[in-house]
């Protein structure tokens, strides 16, 4: 285990740090920081403001131009500068709210499957179908 004293004195230092860097950042950066934290915690962000498509288009075209040119740079420097993949703060969460769905129909799936009683069995209008290799080996092991 840690030392708690040890804890302390660096989640001191550390709020003294983020005292210190949190007012010079700019208001980007600010509210970055404040997504990061609430999505950190467990929380969703509120919508954006309404933009028309055009525009909405050309942002996502020239931030994606963007992200590629860091994704080489960090292939060229063969370490990543960024957790998310420099993925925008949407992008992220789109990326987690799908893969919380792909859980959850993982999760569906498996329990909806009607019949699981091994060998090889098939559902088939509503009957489980058992292979006859599958019981040929069955009684051969079952006769031993």
């Amino acid at each position: 285990g840690k030392d708690p004293e040890e804890e302390r004195e660096f989640k001191k230092t550390l709020r003294e740090v983020l005292d210190f860097v949190t007012p010079q950042l700019g208001k980007h950066e600010k509210r970055q920081y404040e997504t990061a934290k609430l999505r950190a915690l467990g929380g969703t962000l509120d919508k954006g403001l309404k933009t028309p498509y055009s525009v909405l288009q050309r942002n996502a075209r020239r931030q994606e131009a963007q992200r590629q040119e860091k994704l080489q740079e960090d292939k060229l420097l063969g370490y990543s500068t960024s957790m998310n993949m420099h993925r925008s703060t949407g992008a992220v969460n789109k990326a987690l709210r799908q893969k919380k769905e792909a859980e959850k129909d993982k999760k569906r799936r498996r329990e909806d499957r009607l019949y699981d009683i091994g060998l090889g069995a098939r559902e088939k209008k509503g009957m489980a179908v058992i292979p006859q290799r599958s019981l040929r080996a069955f009684q051969k092991r079952a006769g031993k």
